[in-house]
């Protein structure tokens, strides 16, 4: 959703003709800053990391609702950093999911790992067509007309919101929950050993009912 929102931005808020341009430059942003994002997590935490690259997401989307048109160089910049920080939120929380397993299998004794992944990635393609349709009927309000080469200046408005103050709500309303997520580090690492040790004692067992045989 924020990459059709971004390029809309691009066109209809900042006047870039060379707009793909920036797209391409938010792309390759998001996927090389994940090695950066994983390292980060390795450091400080899956959690913190997480939380940290959401608190440095919003001062950047603030920016963007001042972002001046026609500026070339600040439109590529903030496309990096935009880029940057969506290389977070696409990775960690696919590197909590496992977390969250591991829970419900220490909890439960059951493995339900393809439950889990395939509801994970169903909520994703839903929140993203529902964000995109509530967008286009934004957008269908304010003038904007699908395919027309001028656009009424209320539909650059209408970007600079759904790029700046609507992601900004989202993202505050995800650190709520992220502060009510039970799994701490140290409740993962203590999930970690109790599945090792289960592991360890089933291959003990499978071993001396083969030497039994």
């Amino acid at each position: 959703m924020m990459f059709s929102n971004m390029t809309l931005y691009l066109v209809y808020a900042l006047n870039l003709d060379s707009f793909y341009y920036g797209v391409i430059i938010l792309q390759a942003s998001d996927v090389l800053y994940m090695p950066v994002w994983q390292k980060t997590s390795t450091k400080i935490g899956k959690m913190r990391s997480f939380v940290l690259g959401l608190l440095l997401f919003i001062p950047i989307l603030v920016s963007l609702f001042f972002l001046p048109a026609n500026n070339v160089i600040v439109a590529f910049v903030f496309c990096h950093l935009v880029g940057a920080a969506l290389g977070c939120i696409h990775l960690l929380p696919w590197t909590l999911l496992p977390d969250v397993i591991d829970d419900y299998i220490v909890r439960t004794k059951l493995r339900n790992d393809a439950l889990f992944y395939s509801f994970f990635q169903s909520f994703m393609k839903i929140s993203n067509g529902v964000g995109l349709g509530l967008s286009t009927l934004v957008l269908s309000f304010t003038g904007y007309e699908t395919g027309a080469c001028q656009q009424p200046d209320s539909v650059g408005l209408t970007m600079r919101v759904l790029v700046s103050a609507v992601p900004i709500c989202l993202i505050l309303v995800s650190l709520i929950f992220l502060w009510l997520f039970p799994i701490t580090e140290a409740r993962s690492e203590e999930n970690n050993d109790i599945l090792t040790r289960r592991r360890a004692y089933r291959e003990r067992h499978r071993s001396s009912s083969v030497y039994a045989l």
